[in-house]
């Protein structure tokens, strides 16, 4: 377990200009986290007490590296934008490099948004599941199988880890506890800032470590084996 936020380390976050990672940051600063984002340019950026830019890319060794530098989190909200296969593999190697850097930088806990299409391994995978594993497949090629191969570089480290599995993230808070299920399905959407709250719970929580919890409001919904 983590100490409170103003007796912790910055939080490493990747990702954090997005839809997703931009209420992260956020959530982090209201929180009383300090937060250091890696972007290319921090130009119409806010500025925030707590809040540092590092500019680069996820292809700089020495920018990832800058970033890490004494934290205690990493937390990854990165995802494919253009739907190319050139772009999933950005995207993937940046999830490599990130992943093989943290050791040396002294860090453990990596949390990272992945999706509820998502399958990890011979889990149960529902009707609603396997209808948005298909039409993302369809319609996001790249971005969906990246997340796959994300999934695969960070099973196979010896990093304290947390994939979320959401389902379709709406803008906006439902002011609501989200629920975690270690396969389950719970629902067609949650509100971002929810999301967000959820990863925070987890800097300095260990239920889910190493698990892939997928989260919803709704009652679990399990499926069969296919």
């Amino acid at each position: 377990m983590m100490g409170s936020p103003d007796k912790i380390m910055p939080v490493a976050l990747f990702g954090g200009t997005g839809f997703v990672g931009s209420e992260m940051r956020e959530v982090l600063l209201d929180a009383g986290y300090r937060v250091r984002c890696l972007v290319r340019s921090s130009a119409g950026f806010s500025e925030r007490p707590g809040l540092e830019w590092i500019r680069g890319d996820l292809s700089s060794d020495g920018a990832v590296d800058e970033v890490l530098d004494g934290c205690d989190v990493c937390i990854v909200m990165t995802g494919a934008r253009t739907g190319t296969k050139e772009n999933m593999q950005q995207i993937v190697d940046g999830t490599q490099r990130i992943v093989e850097r943290m050791p040396a930088q002294g860090i453990r806990r990596l949390l990272k948004l992945s999706g509820v299409s998502v399958r990890v391994g011979k889990e149960p995978f529902p009707l609603p599941r396997r209808i948005l594993d298909l039409g993302l497949g369809l319609a996001m090629r790249y971005p969906s199988r990246s997340k796959y191969l994300e999934q695969e570089i960070i099973e196979a480290s010896a990093l304290d880890w947390v994939v979320v599995r959401p389902p379709l993230i709406f803008r906006g808070a439902g002011c609501r506890s989200l629920r975690a299920h270690d396969h389950a399905f719970l629902g067609m959407h949650v509100h971002v800032r929810d999301l967000c709250q959820f990863f925070l719970n987890q800097i300095a929580n260990d239920e889910w470590l190493g698990k892939c919890p997928t989260v919803g409001y709704g009652p679990v919904w399990s499926g069969r084996n296919r």
